[in-house]
């Protein structure tokens, strides 16, 4: 560095686990949680039952299919090959009628999970439906049938969306519009906890060929066809295992964070002469979804519990 002419004041190099350091980063977290700032929320995490742990989604890549593929797993034997790209359509049954609702996904196994079944509000097939409930027929549940337009595409498929709170970005934020039960399925190996009913203790993929089974033994699986999108992939390990609740996260209010961030950078930057790339940081944070950025791994554990140790020292806890 001195080499490169570089002027730093050498007398106040610091390294990053450096006491003084250690001390400013616990100062700032419990600041940020006494302002409430930070606080504990539940969010859906990009989890991997192969690495045991929560990715980013910088973590996480698109595998994009033409059509069905079969494909290995990490985790499962390498000769142990797993249908991709395929949209199955089945049938839930309506309570107290003869009718059904047909819906279609990419993840059978999810349905496991389901809380809710959405249409267009204006989408004249659905509307004698408004309100009433459908039967699942694993687990018993009462599926409300809801309307919601910000999330269904009439002209989409059937125009009826099974929706998976806890297993799936878009349809975590309907159940946080429509105040849905959050069901999680999974266990951090990949197997299903007690929620999947019978499925309990079986492994995710297993469970996708089981379902599809037990759906034609009931006469509601209605039909399968190809689909462009794909499962989400990890760079390492080919698939991620998507959609699982970690509980306790500390998530921060960003919006209200980067209002005083940029606040103090418009301030500084009358003062000295910041770099372009620099001082847009804080715009393109404030930009950016806060779904995207809300992913924390579990060292946030370990970080509590050096925080309560430091606030022992402090005499604050």
């Amino acid at each position: 560095m001195r080499r490169l002419g570089t002027s730093f004041d050498w007398g106040r190099e610091r390294f990053t686990l450096d006491k003084i350091m250690t001390r400013a980063t616990y100062e700032a977290f419990v600041r940020l949680f006494d302002d409430g700032i930070i606080f504990r929320s539940d969010r859906l995490v990009n989890w991997c039952h192969h690495l045991n742990t929560s990715l980013s989604n910088v973590e996480v890549e698109d595998v994009q299919l033409a059509g069905r593929t079969l494909m290995s797993v990490p985790g499962y034997p390498a000769n142990e090959k797993f249908e991709f790209g395929v949209l199955v359509h089945f049938a839930y049954q309506i309570e107290d009628s003869d009718e059904r609702i047909v819906v279609a996904t990419t993840r059978i196994e999810t349905m496991l999970g389901d809380t809710a079944i959405a249409a267009h509000p204006d989408d004249t097939r659905y509307k004698h439906l408004h309100g009433k409930f459908a039967r699942h027929p694993f687990v018993g549940r009462h599926i409300p049938i809801i309307t919601d337009a910000e999330f269904v595409d009439m002209e989409y498929g059937t125009g009826a969306v099974k929706v998976t709170p806890a297993h799936d970005f878009n349809d975590y934020a309907v159940g946080q519009r429509h105040n849905l039960e959050f069901i999680n399925l999974l266990n951090e190996d990949g197997t299903y906890n007690a929620n999947a009913g019978s499925y309990s203790g079986m492994r995710r993929f297993h469970i996708r060929r089981q379902i599809v089974s037990d759906l034609q033994a009931q006469g509601l699986y209605v039909d399968f066809g190809a689909w462009r999108s794909s499962p989400s992939g990890l760079r390492a390990i080919h698939l991620l295992v998507r959609g699982k609740v970690d509980i306790d996260q500390e998530i921060g209010k960003i919006e209200k964070k980067i209002t005083k961030t940029t606040q103090v950078k418009d301030t500084a930057a009358k003062k000295t002469q910041t770099p372009k790339y620099i001082a847009a940081v804080p715009d393109k944070i404030k930009q950016a979804d806060q779904a995207k950025i809300s992913n924390y791994d579990t060292e946030i554990e370990a970080l509590q519990n050096s925080i309560r140790a430091f606030l022992v020292l402090k005499g604050d806890e």
